[in-house]
């Protein structure tokens, strides 16, 4: 008996390694696909975004003339096209000397420049490879311009002669393309790293500004494993903190970038190690009830492969979802605009038939209302999760709104409809500018969607003592009553109209504006009546007003 025990638990022991041995591999191909995946889909993301970086720069040096620039019709133009790009902060010339020419273009505003950049990593290495390369991705800088970070990706500019003319240039955001991995990585508590070739960390989350801007060259993945392999998984020692890490990696296609997903190795197999010890106690303690031990050791095993199973489903699941939303959405939409777009401004050199023309302008504004409809609801998913992070910084709430209704007014104007701005003077305020654009935006849009043809816009902002700031939009259009009202607050949300011309959309507006002003501790009122019209009112807190030192000391003297 004693022996059939010590034989039956040695089997059992046996069996609880064997147990440990398959969990370990099961576990670490599960941790491996999914990091192959979400490397995929984070690259999927930047390398869209890169792609329509190139288009824009390339459009940009084939129409600036340095004999010429600045002039009011290219500038114009680019201001337009930087519109679409909210990962710019700026563009800007500079010719064959080094020195910036004409104005600094922005999102926001176009001031003046005037700066030697003669010493920046990519004026000399396109100055110097005039002839070989056209475009060059830099490291991460401190603009001199506006005192920001900055990813500066370059285009050699060619006069007529054939000589090097000097460098188009336009400076990215490095948080925008931080928060685009955080979309991906935060969820899992992964690290997320975008890197040249040459080990340079030019985006990274978490810890972007911590990391950015350093090298890893002397990492095995760059090293190794990238010329052997354009995409693969691979376990190595980190050169940041030597610690083992699981990295997913995928190179860009065309261009001198590499994608990192990093986990350490330890968190991707917590779950693993902690199975194990149960599986080792679970032996221990069984192995005195041996007439016992083989029914608990069958129920833990088909429980064990139904979770392996579930948690397999359930991760599969969520990659394909980040996956496809990612690259199969959005990589072809941008594609399709960005083409579109290229032949829409006869930059290729061929005139199109006014029936192609028209043909193409229906791709170029369906791919665009697409693509801001996958946004509207990713961002609504974001905020309901408590994921949506404001990137706050000092706004002049005047300029914001007087560029909200340039951007409006020629939908405006297709339907006789008056847009009117009523901004008195106001201090500057703390928030995300570029989420508050959105906001004004799409309530400015809503108006005129809902407005009839001849009807009246008003957009007004002021500082209450009460209230804080107040932005408000006010229309003529067909108004709602308090049950329509209640459904378009919802998500999804839409209310039958009068107009049906442009009102088309997911339903997401109002609720997406309401969220992102309660993000910024704010809140967002409504007064509609059927047939009067509707106002929609913005309430930012006054203590987000930014009073200047100089300011008080003025006052106070």
């Amino acid at each position: 008996m004693l022996w059939g025990s010590l034989v039956l638990i040695a089997l059992i022991a046996a069996a609880a390694g064997w147990d440990i041995v398959d969990g370990y591999r099961a576990y670490r191909r599960l941790a491996e696909r999914q990091m192959a995946t979400l490397a995929g889909a984070a690259s999927s993301q930047v390398e869209a975004s890169v792609r329509a970086i190139d288009l824009l720069l390339e459009d940009a040096a084939k129409s600036i003339d340095l004999d010429r620039w600045p002039d009011a019709e290219t500038e114009a133009w680019l201001r337009a096209r930087l519109a679409s790009f909210p990962e710019v902060r700026n563009l800007i010339v500079v010719d064959a000397s080094g020195h910036t020419v004409g104005p600094n273009l922005s999102n926001w505003a176009a001031q003046a420049t005037a700066a030697d950049l003669s010493d920046r990593e990519y004026f000399r290495f396109l100055r110097d490879n005039w002839g070989k390369h056209d475009v060059y991705i830099s490291s991460p800088v401190i603009s001199r311009l506006h005192n920001q970070p900055s990813l500066p990706v370059a285009h050699a500019l060619r006069p007529r002669n054939g000589t090097f003319g000097g460098v188009v240039v336009v400076g990215l955001d490095p948080a925008y393309f931080e928060d685009m991995l955080r979309g991906v990585a935060a969820e899992d508590n992964l690290a997320a790293t975008l890197l040249r070739r040459d080990g340079v960390i030019l985006a990274r989350y978490p810890d972007g500004a911590r990391y950015r801007g350093r090298s890893v060259a002397d990492g095995s993945v760059l090293r190794e494993h990238v010329p052997r392999a354009p995409s693969g998984v691979v376990e190595v020692i980190s050169p940041l903190d030597g610690d083992k890490r699981l990295i997913g990696y995928r190179s860009l296609n065309g261009y001198p970038l590499v994608m990192l997903m990093v986990t350490p190795l330890e968190a991707a197999l917590a779950e693993w190690r902690r199975r194990a010890l149960h599986a080792v106690a679970t032996m221990v303690v069984l192995s005195a009830a041996v007439m016992v031990l083989a029914f608990l050791l069958e129920r833990r095993e088909r429980q064990r492969r139904l979770a392996v199973a579930a948690a397999e489903r359930a991760s599969r699941v969520k990659s394909e979802l980040l996956a496809n939303v990612s690259h199969e959405l959005r990589t072809p939409l941008n594609a399709i605009i960005g083409f579109s777009d290229l032949m829409l401004s006869g930059t290729g050199g061929e005139v199109l038939p006014p029936r192609s023309h028209g043909y193409i302008a229906d791709i170029h504004t369906s791919g665009t209302h697409l693509l801001d409809l996958i946004n509207e609801i990713l961002d609504v998913a974001a905020i309901e999760a408590g994921k949506l992070v404001l990137r706050e910084e000092r706004v002049d709430l005047a300029e914001l709104l007087e560029t909200c209704i340039r951007l409006i007014r020629p939908s405006a104007d297709r339907h006789g409809i008056v847009v009117i701005g009523a901004v008195l003077p106001l201090p500057p305020l703390r928030a995300d500018r570029r989420r508050l654009k959105e906001v004004v935006l799409n309530l400015l849009s809503n108006s005129v969607k809902f407005t009839p043809d001849g009807g009246r816009v008003t957009l007004s902002a002021r500082l209450d003592p009460a209230l804080g700031f107040v932005i408000a939009v006010a229309d003529t259009g067909v108004g709602m009553n308090a049950e329509q009202l209640a459904t378009a607050l919802q998500p999804f949300g839409q209310v039958d109209s009068r107009l049906q011309r442009n009102a088309d959309g997911t339903g997401l507006g109002l609720p997406l504006c309401r969220g992102l002003i309660e993000l910024h501790g704010g809140d967002l009122v409504i007064d509609s009546h059927p047939g009067h019209g509707t106002t929609v009112a913005v309430h930012l807190p006054a203590s987000r007003a930014i009073v200047d030192a100089a300011a008080v000391c003025d006052a106070t003297a």
